[in-house]
């Protein structure tokens, strides 16, 4: 009787603990597989607590996921906010935001912010580049798909989107 009394209680106490837990998982939202975010115009990313207030330049040399003052570069408030005015196709928006494939680090030419990904073992026929200029805060996407598009790349701006005879840039 008196162990079953311990073990209620040990349980009652695990259960009231009531601090929040960060998790890795907390992208999952991105997934393809999750038929909620896929119904959703915008990408749920976690909330930065105004740790993204950090200048874009910090992030040149690492890798999209990798986190600045606990924020990725692609939760990033100066650049998810603009890539989503100038990105009207949701399902390319979802698979920027979501990508778990290939990414290379962060590159800096002049006032651009260049980051760059790609589909899994498939990187020549299916990839991105945003684009961030730090001195407007304004931002050019490069998506490019080989079936679609042939040797051509789809670029989307403030002034709308072209089609250009030029790769999404890596750097």
């Amino acid at each position: 009787m008196k162990k079953g009394m311990i073990c209620c209680a040990l349980l009652a106490t695990a259960s009231c603990d009531s601090s929040p837990r960060s998790t890795d998982n907390q992208m999952e939202i991105n997934s393809p597989g999750n038929a909620a975010a896929q119904n959703q115009d915008s990408v749920a990313v976690p909330k930065a607590n105004g740790a993204d207030d950090v200048d874009l330049s910090a992030y040149v040399g690492k890798y999209p996921p990798e986190p600045v003052n606990g924020v990725r570069f692609l939760e990033h408030r100066q650049v998810r906010g603009p890539v989503e005015a100038v990105l009207p196709d949701v399902k390319i928006r979802r698979w920027i935001f979501g990508n778990t494939g290939p990414q290379t680090p962060i590159a800096a030419r002049g006032t651009l912010i260049i980051s760059h990904g790609c589909e899994a073992h498939n990187c020549s026929d299916r990839n991105w580049a945003v684009l961030i200029d730090q001195s407007d805060g304004s931002a050019q996407v490069c998506y490019f798909e080989l079936q679609e598009m042939g040797d051509q790349s789809r670029w989307y701006t403030s002034q709308g989107s072209e089609l250009r005879n030029e790769e999404c840039p890596s750097k």
